[in-house]
């Protein structure tokens, strides 16, 4: 569904990446794109986010700054699921390959 941050929470909604606001309740969104966006994980600080998409044809894993500006980075190569920082943030993790 999503994760947490203390001000914030991401959610999956459908294709796309939504951002809770906690102090408003109001939802926005964050990425809508044609493709679909899942598995939304904060960096420790809150200002990365990790997440797949399967734009490329199979699902990567990408990071992008939140809440921007800037572009998106490719992390995996030969496919992508599930990231996960390390909790000192100086590690992504994902399951990779198809098996």
């Amino acid at each position: 569904m999503g994760n947490y941050w203390p001000s914030w929470r991401t959610i999956h909604y459908g294709y796309d990446i939504w951002v809770l606001r906690l102090a408003d309740r109001k939802a926005q969104p964050f990425l809508r794109t044609p493709f679909n966006e899942s598995v939304p994980r904060f960096f420790p600080d809150g200002h990365w986010l990790a997440y797949i998409s399967n734009e490329s044809g199979r699902y990567e894993v990408y990071v992008q700054p939140y809440p921007g500006p800037g572009g998106k980075w490719q992390i995996s190569t030969e496919g992508g699921t599930e990231p996960a920082w390390n909790s000192n943030g100086q590690e992504l993790f994902y399951r990779s390959g198809t098996g």
